[in-house]
């Protein structure tokens, strides 16, 4: 009974651990979202910096990933979504703002 016991455990830990191996080589990381968001440039003409670990996991996605602001023209938060997956994630954006000061001489 004991060596049945230890075989069923034995043999569920050799399944779960290869099925785990399999769904993690069929997801995208946080890494490859910043590979990909890299090619965009926002309507300020900056590129994105998106704050989100390289180690993340994400569900895969077949096709090139979509980047938009989340809210109209404030890139601070990027929605990131995947048509093909049917999935989308809101990632904060360490975007440098540059202020242009305009001073009008005025007498």
């Amino acid at each position: 009974m004991a060596l049945l016991r230890l075989f069923m455990l034995t043999f569920n830990v050799l399944i779960w651990t290869g099925f785990s191996t399999v769904q993690a080589s069929e997801r995208i990381t946080g890494f490859d979202i910043k590979a990909q968001s890299k090619s965009v440039v926002t309507s300020s003409g900056t590129s994105l910096d998106l704050m989100v670990s390289d180690k993340r996991t994400f569900f895969k996605c077949a096709e090139p990933l979509g980047f938009a602001p989340r809210m109209e023209n404030d890139w601070s938060t990027v929605e990131v979504n995947c048509v093909s997956e049917n999935w989308s994630t809101v990632l904060r954006n360490q975007q440098t703002f540059q202020i242009e000061e305009e001073f009008e001489n005025t007498f």
